[in-house]
């Protein structure tokens, strides 16, 4: 499991996983528990973060002898690299069984149960060829999504779907209200942020939990606050979960991410379809993107990670091998309590382990700078000032 910890433990959307599992499954009107003695049950693998909606489409297209869901489709081919799903139409670890054990064996005869997830297609709005081919084409929505949650990379995936399939959520469900009552919801929203301006609208689309101190000049938009959150002057944060506690410094840019409880980003650092965990901390820098911080990483001003490649898919280490990512955009991975010093360059796919410590080349400081140095230009050799020519 990504950074040693067990899979139910890992955060989606600063939330641990088996939490989101048991919300998702209690939507669906079912009780999380033992299996029972007699009568079917549901199966859920522990390390598979999956939607109200989807679990509710499973069983209404699920036989009475039971089953296991199959998905086909355009989501299947954005998202199935590193998952380790059996199958040419992959069969995810949802099922329900008919009553006794839920062994191997007995999963593996239940048969197949096709579910529609309904995608909607968005075009790429990347223009330029380079993001455009490291962009894909298309992103796949929808508000009944399935993921499991085998590599550090699926944090930062299963992140982004969680967001978006709230996002999906809401829109169908205020699609689908009479009009009047949605007339009552822009009503509501109006009045809560007492005006029609588009952006002023977005930020009336958010919460705030309790004592939040929001700097008037800063943006926050479609996201999701906890409690005790401050946000500083000129700061924007779109589309995003924010812990309990966490600080987002003064000019800093937090898009589509998830910040864990008591993260911060200091002052002009800038955060981009990530996930933070508890207390990890980002200094100003480059900017992160597609990343993944473990609890109390540390990274330093000025350190950098690449997260785009050219015409070939991100190699990344998985089960002590490398292998496809899947994608050309991917950020890097930062353990728990991992340490990045100013100036370190970070490849693309790759990840620090637990408590890794990382430093730019010594041979770089200037340690020895003469007392009396000269007006003419010098350059730092071998940690030595000398002169340039």
């Amino acid at each position: 499991m990504p950074f040693g910890d067990l899979a139910a433990e890992l955060p989606v959307l600063g939330r641990p996983l088996r939490e989101v599992q048991d919300e998702a499954l209690r939507r669906a009107g079912l009780e999380p528990g033992d299996p029972p003695e007699e009568g079917p049950y549901l199966v859920l693998g522990d390390h598979t973060w999956v939607t109200a909606p989807l679990l509710r489409r499973f069983l209404a297209a699920c036989p009475p002898g039971g089953g296991q869901l199959v998905l086909t489709g355009p989501f299947v081919e954005l998202t199935r690299a590193l998952q380790e799903l059996e199958g040419v139409s992959p069969r995810y670890p949802l099922a329900v069984l008919p009553g006794g054990s839920p062994d191997p064996a007995r999963l593996a005869a239940l048969p197949e149960v096709l579910v529609g997830l309904d995608e909607r297609a968005h075009p790429s709005e990347f223009t330029h060829p380079v993001l455009a081919q490291a962009a894909g084409g298309e992103l796949v929505v929808s508000d009944a999504m399935i993921h499991t949650i085998t590599h550090w990379s699926h944090l930062m995936r299963v992140s982004l779907m969680a967001i978006a399939a709230r996002a999906e959520g809401a829109r169908r469900t205020f699609e689908a209200m009479p009009w009047w009552r949605k007339g009552w919801e822009a009503l509501k929203l109006l009045a809560r942020v007492r005006s029609i301006n588009p952006y002023r609208l977005a930020g009336g689309l958010s919460e705030r939990g309790r004592r939040c101190r929001v700097h008037p000049t800063a943006v926050v938009e479609a996201s999701i606050l906890g409690d005790d959150v401050e946000i500083g002057p000129f700061a924007v944060v779109r589309a995003s979960v924010i812990g309990d506690g966490a600080k987002i410094g003064e000019h800093c840019r937090v898009n589509v991410s998830s910040v864990g409880a008591r993260a911060q980003l200091s002052r002009g650092a800038t955060l981009n379809l990530s996930v933070m965990m508890d207390e990890a901390f980002i200094s100003q820098g480059n900017g992160f993107q597609g990343c993944v911080f473990g609890r109390q990483a540390f990274v330093a001003w000025g350190a950098t990670a690449f997260d785009l490649t050219f015409g070939r898919d991100i190699q990344v280490w998985h089960k002590g091998l490398r292998a496809s990512s899947g994608v050309r955009f991917l950020g890097a991975a930062f353990g728990h309590r991992a340490k990045v010093m100013p100036h370190v360059i970070i490849g693309y796919g790759e990840e620090i382990a637990n408590d890794g410590f990382l430093v730019a080349d010594p041979e770089q400081v200037a340690r020895r700078i003469p007392q009396e140095l000269s007006s003419e230009p010098h350059v730092v050799r071998g940690g030595r000032a000398v002169p340039l020519r």
